[in-house]
């Protein structure tokens, strides 16, 4: 798991009382914004079937490192209520560099990788992007969880949810709450293993998703699978050399320093990790 969104997402769209669309990372707020108002609410039900839930919302992690977004947002969506899950962001920075290498997007190191993606260090600069957010909206519409508190607790996170979007929390699938976050690895195959997943989410982008679910009935895509499993057989990936890690958490430092007076929360379950190896990305 790189930062719980995905988690998140399952556990809020089993639950009765909420709406999320099929698609969990719309971004109409930061790439599809000029298609739109009208494009945006085809993913969500229409003002008649909107009285069945007692939430409605979506969840498009890179929202939080777009600048334009919180304007955007307050503009059509001004009592518009956020839950975001931040992680220790030396981990965040890491996680997003074992991504790019099991997309085999990239080969080479990580103090390289940082070098080359500014932004990816950027991402990471929590109390500047919350700020932006404060901007245009209480602080009381954002629930700010921890990712290692929610790693730890799933239940405990969950029922702050509950709380926050007035909802029941029994709810939520409790099987899935406690589904095992599991170490991910980089194929073996990178470039076969990207072009497939690139197809699929292709015709998800397309809403095609039917076209796949047919494909599966008539076992057109049997063999296809089975070659997927082979191009996506996966090998350790590489940790974190500790040196770079303490060097990259004396840059964030500062910042993490803003957000503990922000949210008014100590942080120490982050700057307890400087010393440590990184663990391999979760999924």
């Amino acid at each position: 798991m790189r930062s719980g969104t995905t988690w998140l997402y399952g556990q809020l769209r089993t639950h009765p009382e909420l709406y999320l669309p099929d698609k969990k990372e719309v971004h109409f707020f930061d790439r599809n914004y000029t298609r739109g108002l009208g494009w945006y609410e085809k993913f969500f039900p229409s003002p008649e079937e909107a009285g069945a839930f007692r939430g409605i919302g979506e969840i498009t992690p890179r929202y939080i490192c777009d600048p334009q977004v919180p304007h955007r947002i307050h503009e059509h969506l001004p009592r518009c209520r956020f839950i975001a899950i931040l992680r220790n962001p030396v981990d965040r920075a890491y996680s997003h560099y074992t991504r790019a290498l099991r997309a085999g997007n990239y080969a080479h190191g990580f103090q390289e990788y940082l070098d080359r993606r500014p932004d990816v260090f950027d991402r990471g600069l929590y109390s500047m992007q919350l700020e932006r957010y404060l901007t245009y909206f209480p602080r009381e519409n954002f629930l700010i969880l921890i990712f290692e508190r929610v790693m730890s607790n799933p239940e405990r996170a969950l029922q702050q949810a509950a709380e926050f979007l007035a909802v029941d929390p029994r709810g939520f699938d409790g099987h899935r709450m406690k589904r095992k976050m599991n170490a991910s690895y980089p194929p073996r195959m990178s470039s076969l293993y990207t072009s497939a997943r690139r197809t699929e989410q292709f015709l998800q982008s397309k809403n095609l998703k039917w076209l796949l679910k047919v494909l599966d009935n008539v076992k057109i895509t049997k063999g296809a699978k089975k070659l997927f499993e082979l191009v996506g057989s996966k090998v350790p990936l590489p940790r974190m050399d500790a040196s770079i890690r303490a060097k990259l958490f004396a840059r964030y430092e500062a910042d993490i320093a803003a957000l503990e007076r922000l949210l008014g929360e100590d942080l120490s379950i982050w700057k307890g990790t400087f010393e440590k190896s990184g663990a391999p990305e979760g999924t």
